[in-house]
């Protein structure tokens, strides 16, 4: 035969194999028994998703870029580890960068992330483990107290 006849048959052969199918319309199917709960899932899960994010360990490479940044940011993207857009490690893209979403520094892996950051600052400051990545007081001078 020629390609000109076998491609259409073998089109043929196939529709009729899938609208056929193996199974009979009229089969019915049991129900299967289950016994016992299976495996308990997190309460809420994106708590879970968030503390995933947190617990992220940085290779030396990514360290090297993040600490390309001046030491300040550098200490605070260490501290935040992970782009709370894509949610991969600070680094992994090139040096993080940072972005003011309401007055807190945030840290992304690229500028396609930070777009979005920009757009919807709470969202993404909503995602970061809480207390990170530092809008944490400066030490009080030495001398001053309560």
């Amino acid at each position: 035969m020629t390609t000109r006849l076998t491609a259409p048959l073998a089109a043929s052969a196939l529709a009729w194999a899938l609208f056929t199918g193996c199974s009979s319309p009229d089969a019915e199917v049991e129900p299967v028994e289950t016994t016992g709960a299976g495996p308990e899932m997190p309460g809420d899960v994106f708590a879970a998703e968030d503390a995933a994010l947190a617990q992220v360990e940085l290779d030396d490479e990514q360290r090297e870029l993040i600490n390309q940044l001046p030491p300040e940011d550098a200490e605070l993207a260490l501290a935040q580890t992970v782009c709370p857009v894509s949610e991969e490690p600070l680094g992994s893209m090139g040096v993080p960068i940072k972005v003011d979403a309401d007055g807190t520094p945030v840290f992304v892996c690229c500028a396609g992330c930070k777009g979005e950051v920009e757009a919807d600052p709470a969202a993404f400051l909503a995602k970061l483990p809480q207390g990170e990545p530092a809008a944490a007081e400066a030490p009080a001078p030495e001398g001053e107290g309560s």
